[in-house]
């Protein structure tokens, strides 16, 4: 399975086949021990929910659910193509800021627009971590309705929307700035821009 420039051969394949493959094939191979805790989320739907939906509901559960991952991620990746030009054509890329015309994210259809929203916040945040899936679709519902918003996205992104532009700038924190190192005869004086630091004698 391809992500971007990221390969993934063995996703879809389970625990138990690749152990099996290991052992016939005398490769020999490690068991994570935190893969049997189930405070984690990830085993707890590995170890619970997925033999529960197999006993309660349906014997073929994970199959199904790995064929609708395969599907919705050749889609994705399908969607992402043509999202990628348009993203081009259309932002307005400064140092620290994405800008798109309103009414061009209004008139593209929710899949594309949704994702030239990502790739602008991707762009100044660095990744997608830190940022709900719903904010997304809180900027998408404004452009629809018409609403002008701003709000604070994560830690280092922030977004205004109004009738004429959808704007994404990043936070940039304000850091006390350090006045270089230097000696301070007695008497004497030194000299910083417009300032200074004058020494005397005590008396």
């Amino acid at each position: 399975m391809r992500q971007g420039n990221l390969i993934r051969p063995l996703i879809h394949q389970s625990r138990i086949a690749t152990a099996e493959y290991c052992r016939a094939e005398g490769i020999g191979f490690r068991i994570d021990s935190s893969n049997n805790k189930n405070k984690y989320r990830r085993n707890h739907l590995r170890n619970v929910l997925i033999p529960m939906l197999h006993q309660e509901y349906n014997s073929s559960a994970s199959e199904n659910i790995k064929r609708l991952s395969i599907m919705a991620a050749r889609d994705n990746e399908y969607l992402n193509s043509i999202a990628k030009p348009i993203f081009e054509s259309l932002a307005q890329i400064q140092l620290g800021e994405v800008a798109f015309e309103t009414e061009n994210l209004a008139s593209q259809p929710p899949a594309i627009s949704s994702r030239l929203l990502r790739n602008a916040i991707q762009i100044l945040a660095g990744d997608l971590n830190d940022v709900p899936g719903a904010v997304v679709e809180r900027i998408l519902s404004a452009i629809e309705s018409h609403s002008s918003i701003s709000f604070q996205i994560s830690a280092s992104v922030k977004v205004m929307v109004t009738q004429e532009l959808t704007t994404f700038r990043q936070i940039t924190s304000r850091k006390t700035a350090r006045l270089p190192k230097k000696e301070l005869p007695i008497p004497g004086d030194i000299i910083y821009g417009k300032g200074a630091i004058i020494s005397e004698h005590a008396t």
